[in-house]
């Protein structure tokens, strides 16, 4: 991050952003990079220095509410996605910008990328056939795997009690993802068994 301007601003809802920046070359847009969880805008790092200012693309990564540099309010009715969408827009007033997000970022990028009208209409007899014929009993989704290890109450203290299996998770092999985003209850059994 040591060839990026470090920028705070205070949004309008009174929280202070955190984020990163290095202007685009003439013609190229800038690239809005939001992190997921357990990451913040380092995350980014090696993929802006090594790919995107070479190429002459413009960069603002922030640490997300909640992360990193970024105010950490306590009450999670302030983590809704339209409003730090907002806070996002706020950042930097750019008019060509393409939006890379990865984890729960994707929710804070889809509301920031949206400019109706869409060139094709939402479809969304076409989405469910897709889930139908991708997702079976046997072969459960990654998103609901996702959303069955983080919504139990206990998920907290299964993170905090097992934290070296999780990272050992997080920042290893991407076929140990597959294996474990597969199966129903793989990474929460993962964690309960600390493996690493």
């Amino acid at each position: 991050m040591e060839r990026l301007n470090q920028k705070t601003i205070t949004v309008s809802r009174s929280y202070t952003y955190t984020y990163y920046t290095h202007p685009a070359n003439e013609g190229r847009p800038t690239v809005l990079l939001i992190h997921g969880w357990p990451d913040s805008a380092e995350t980014w790092s090696g993929f802006i220095t090594e790919h995107l200012i070479p190429s002459g693309y413009g960069v603002v990564a922030l640490d997300c509410l909640g992360y990193g540099g970024t105010s950490k309010p306590l009450n999670e009715k302030e983590y809704d996605f339209r409003a730090m969408s907002a806070d996002i827009v706020d950042t930097e007033k750019l008019t060509t910008v393409a939006c890379l997000a990865h984890d729960w970022g994707v929710g804070l990028a889809s509301p920031v990328s949206y400019f109706p009208p869409m060139p094709a209409p939402f479809d969304l007899d076409a989405l469910i056939q897709y889930q139908l014929q991708h997702q079976t009993p046997d072969k459960p989704s990654i998103t609901s795997e996702y959303w069955r290890l983080f919504t139990p109450d206990d998920a907290p203290q299964i993170f905090l009690a097992h934290l070296e299996s999780l990272w050992t998770v997080l920042y290893g092999e991407p076929q140990t993802w597959r294996e474990l985003w597969s199966v129903r209850d793989g990474m929460r059994n993962f964690l309960l068994a600390d493996r690493l």
